[in-house]
């Protein structure tokens, strides 16, 4: 077996920029995209919404549409820079938001209450958890929680709605139920499970770090150059998705449209990215 020679934190860095610096060349096109899609995921978020109002559903959407924004942007940064087999882990998340905007489209305020309900009682589980390490202070902290998680069931009451029966329906969401009710069960079947298959101990990534070539086996501890541009359009591909959906939840009907054609343009210039990426491959005639 082979054994590389270990390499700084320098040697990294210096890497990872210079494949940063080649793959804005490869991929402009791709690049390209990310000024329109952060003028519109700005136009959505830029309006009144609160957790205490009659839509709650509109605060939830700008929170997920601004989570699904800077996940992509994290996505972009990873895969140009020579990890573009970490890209799945934050596109599984991605793709939870998207059904999750999904299943809120459909429930309005019960879903986006649900959302609200699940994550405060999570934090406020948590906090009581590791509240007797952390003193006087750890007791604030779960006063704030549990405080935030009365809000929520205040705002649900005072919808004439039942809280522990809306995080029971709505908080945990089971995401092949979900994906099933919008006819979208492949979606699960493959995408999801493709990127679960990264997140967890799987044995899914493996080839993409490790190469054997007879009975010699290289493992790849650096930067890596192959799949730069697929893990980039994924992630720009599930944002818009999530732009459309928040649009459709805020009933946005302009921004909703201009998501719906960013597909389009992604698609175009994914085949422009690709095509220029082979011609560079090949070289010359």
């Amino acid at each position: 077996m082979r054994q590389e020679p270990a390499v700084d934190w320098d040697r990294f860095r210096a890497t990872m920029a210079r494949l940063e610096a080649e793959v804005e060349v490869e991929c402009a096109a791709l690049l390209q995209l990310v000024l329109p899609l952060d003028r519109l995921t700005g136009r959505l978020v830029a309006r009144e919404a609160s957790p205490a109002s009659d839509r709650p559903q509109d605060y939830v959407a700008c929170v997920l549409a601004t989570r699904s924004f800077r996940l992509t942007i994290a996505s972009l940064h990873l895969a140009m820079s020579g990890y573009p087999d970490v890209g799945p882990n934050l596109y599984r998340t991605l793709w939870e938001i998207v059904v999750r905007l999904a299943h809120i489209e459909s429930h309005p305020v019960e879903g986006a209450l649900g959302y609200l309900l699940q994550g405060a009682d999570e934090e406020a589980s948590a906090a009581r958890a590791d509240a007797a390490d952390d003193g006087p202070e750890g007791d604030v902290h779960v006063a704030r929680c549990e405080e935030r998680y009365a809000g929520h069931v205040e705002t649900a009451r005072a919808l004439g709605l039942d809280a522990e029966e809306i995080r029971r329906r709505h908080g945990k969401l089971n995401f092949r139920d979900v994906c099933k009710e919008h006819d979208i069960e492949k979606s699960y079947l493959v995408n999801f499970v493709w990127s679960s298959g990264y997140v967890h101990e799987k044995n899914l990534a493996t080839s993409e770090f490790v190469w054997s070539s007879g009975e010699e086996r290289f493992f790849e501890l650096g930067p890596i150059r192959f799949a730069r541009a697929e893990a980039m359009a994924d992630a720009l591909g599930m944002l818009i998705q999530a732009l459309g959906l928040s649009a459709s939840i805020v009933g946005d009907e302009s921004v909703c449209s201009e998501a719906s054609a960013m597909i389009g343009r992604l698609e175009k210039r994914y085949k422009l990215t690709s095509t220029k990426r082979s011609s560079v491959m090949k070289g010359p005639e």
